[in-house]
């Protein structure tokens, strides 16, 4: 059964890196492939769905001829809740082979209904052929009209048994029916599952932007050594710098200008 929590989802890339190893240990013939788990990868992804680990899952899911490992004859296979019982009596820990298993009980039951009816059905026809004879030896004609009465009941008799045999019949093959549909959806379900669960499609790449070019090394060294500029002075002039006594001059002319 599917665990609600797994459904639809992918297995983790832990997952498929565990089975990839194990397979490839356990055949070492076999070459594991990207093109072969992508093979195994629907009923791996089942396993995964359902709670199993890696070791498992490679178990269940792979055979081997030596060379090629493909998945397992069983994978495609599904059994349906109580559709197989163990045989009568079994004890814990004992083996036994196909032929032995039971059937479901509502399975069993109808199968042995069947059975029953067409016993009684032969019986009660074995019957009436014992009266026919009883009736033609006999003599008497009470005798022969007793036989042929009893021949009538036991026709009558296997006849209902054989109609009920018929009719336990339909409704056996009804119910076989419903359970290939049922297990036809069982294997749909699967097979849809496993497909939801495919790999998401590959992000698109978007555009790179362009890279801002660096400036040549020498240039950039040439401006770090060139030093700064320094503004001029609003009272500065060309030409060379003056001197303290012409500056203290040009402060006493201003100041009696000024007055």
């Amino acid at each position: 059964m599917i665990w609600k929590s797994r459904a639809g989802k992918h297995p983790p890339p832990k997952f498929f890196a565990e089975v990839a190893a194990y397979l490839s240990r356990a055949h070492k013939g076999a070459t594991v492939s990207k093109e072969t788990m992508e093979t195994l990868r629907p009923f791996l992804t089942e396993q995964w769905q359902q709670g199993r680990n890696a070791k498992i899952a490679a178990e269940a899911t792979c055979a081997c001829d030596g060379k090629t490992i493909v998945p397992s004859p069983a994978t495609k296979e599904r059994l349906l809740k109580g559709e197989v019982r163990a045989p009568q009596g079994a004890l814990r820990g004992e083996v036994f082979g196909a032929s032995e298993l039971r059937e479901s009980p509502d399975i069993w039951k109808l199968r042995n209904r069947i059975a029953q009816e067409q016993r009684l059905a032969e019986a009660a026809k074995q019957r009436a052929e014992k009266a026919q004879a009883s009736g033609n030896k006999s003599r008497a004609a009470s005798s022969r009209a007793s036989a042929a009465q009893r021949e009538v009941l036991a026709l009558k008799e296997a006849k209902r048994h054989h109609e009920e045999a018929l009719r336990v019949e339909k409704e056996l093959s009804a119910l076989l029916a419903q359970r290939e549909k049922e297990r036809a959806r069982l294997v749909q379900e699967t097979a849809a599952l496993a497909k939801s669960a495919s790999p998401p499609p590959a992000p698109a790449e978007r555009p790179k932007k362009p890279k801002k070019r660096a400036a040549p090394r020498a240039a950039t060294a040439a401006r770090a050594a060139t030093p700064a500029k320094t503004p001029a002075s609003p009272t500065s002039s060309s030409g060379p710098p003056a001197s303290s006594s012409d500056l203290a001059a040009r402060i006493k002319r201003h100041n009696a200008e000024s007055v």
